[in-house]
């Protein structure tokens, strides 16, 4: 390591020839201890002749010396000639390898770091550290050159113009950009990538948490391991995925598969694998097209039905099933003074109305069926029955439908499109499981389609 003296000066007490590697001073006091591996650089100057010797080793007042350094010629030198620390180019080379301001040899930008201004003399400006314009690297090995950009930390590179790589090992790269956290990317226009490991590849893509991935256009992933790789899609929470088009997963471990798309999921493990579906709820899942499960581990598997409470279930489409809920009601009776809280009743509405409707069922053929599925865990008590005719076409005949222990062979009198015909007070157990309704008695001809419900009391057990 290069040793320095302030003010350090002495004279030879000998002659030494040109080749002399040893020579005696004066006083050594003044000069820098050398350990091993150390040196101090002189100059020896005398009648206007001067040479340049590097000192590797002292013992007292005899040093061992490399002659000729920088350029200058070992010659012989008489007792008396002056001997001084001084400053050499060499010593500010040597400076400068460690800390250096070349904003003048970077056209455009400035490089301050180790390793900065020895990469900077012997590269052209499309290598140079910082190469754009009004662009600055900071750091071990930083790169930046990308137009009034900043790159700062080792090994941190910003080629996209406007952006800013801040951390170990950062990449941005894309215009108007923003890389910050050790392994950071943001790869494509007005991308953000914030935290450790965190990518932000698409355009207009946000990235923030550890190893949170935004893989595609305006994407969003928010929390730790979170990935969005859909355009528009947003995932916010611990290893949130959202794998379909304009889908979001709020929550840990939320989900929409790539056939979800502009599906909404809310809360732990919420997940959707259909169109437009919607789980809001922890474990809440909605596997049907713009089905809708709200609650705890609801699940809605019925097109466009909708499954509220915990543990609902919909596997029917165009249904709804909701379970045992707790409301909050004030009694019209209970009159609370100003001065004191609100009083509040709490209900239990643990048998709510519910309407159960079939898919629409042939009323021209014996061998027409259609099945609903009352969720598990729930006994259905019908109150009233009701047809709603959907085609009809010159309709001959009195058909009649059987629904298992509900109806028997009701005769359908109602012909018109959009016409209905109700049976009340049916008052039977609770049903539970599939129910099916039959056609034990057909139309002579013509054609009359209709679809069945039940309507009653849901209650979980």
């Amino acid at each position: 390591m290069q040793k320095f003296s302030n003010n350090a000066t002495t004279s030879l007490t000998a002659d030494i020839t040109g080749a002399a590697t040893s020579i005696t001073v004066a006083d050594s006091s003044a000069f820098a201890t050398l350990a091993a591996g150390d040196d101090e650089l002189v100059t020896i100057e005398s009648g206007g002749a001067r040479e340049i010797l590097s000192v590797t080793a002292r013992a007292g007042d005899t040093w061992t010396v490399a002659r000729a350094r920088e350029g200058t010629i070992a010659q012989a030198w008489s007792a008396g000639a002056l001997v001084e620390a001084r400053l050499t180019a060499e010593t500010l080379g040597g400076m400068t390898s460690l800390i250096s301001l070349m904003a003048y040899n970077a056209p455009g930008g400035a490089a301050i770091g180790v390793d900065a201004v020895s990469m900077q003399p012997s590269r052209t400006s499309a290598t140079r550290v910082a190469s754009g314009v009004a662009s600055i690297a900071i750091g071990k090995s930083a790169q930046c050159s990308g137009e009034y950009s900043v790159s700062l930390g080792s090994g941190a590179e910003c080629s996209g113009d406007y952006s800013i790589a801040f951390g170990v090992g950062v990449v941005a790269a894309g215009g108007y950009c923003i890389a910050f956290g050790t392994g950071s990317s943001a790869d494509e226009i007005s991308a953000i990538a914030i935290g450790t490991g965190s990518s932000a590849s698409g355009a207009a893509s946000t990235a923030i948490g550890k190893n949170a991935i935004a893989s595609n256009s305006s994407s969003i992933a928010i929390g730790d391991s979170s990935s969005s790789e859909s355009d528009s899609g947003i995932a916010a929470g611990v290893e949130s995925l959202v794998e379909s088009e304009g889908s979001v997963c709020i929550g840990k471990l939320t989900w929409s598969s790539d056939a979800a798309a502009f599906s909404t999921c809310v809360g732990i493990d919420a997940y959707s694998e259909a169109p437009s579906g919607v789980a809001v709820g922890n474990y809440a899942y909605a596997n049907a097209q713009s089905a809708v499960a709200l609650g705890h581990d609801s699940t809605a598997a019925g097109e466009s039905s909708i499954a509220i409470g915990r543990n609902a279930v919909t596997t029917t489409d165009h249904v709804a099933h909701i379970a045992a809920l707790q409301c909050h009601v004030k009694p019209s009776n209970l009159v609370a003074p100003e001065s004191s809280a609100r009083a509040w009743r709490t209900a239990t509405l643990s048998a709510p109305v519910v309407t159960l409707m079939s898919e629409s069922i042939s009323l021209a053929s014996t061998a027409s069926t259609v099945d609903l599925v009352i969720p598990p865990n729930t006994r259905f008590f019908v109150d009233t029955v009701g047809i709603i005719i959907d085609t009809s076409g010159s309709p001959i005949g009195t058909p009649q439908i059987s629904i298992t222990n509900v109806l028997t062979a009701e005769d359908v009198t109602a012909t018109a499109l959009w016409s209905r015909q109700l049976w009340k007070d049916r008052d039977s157990a609770g049903l539970a499981g599939t129910i099916s309704i039959t056609v034990p008695t057909a139309l002579t001809s013509g054609t009359l389609t209709a679809r069945v419900y039940l309507t009653g009391l849901s209650v979980q057990v």
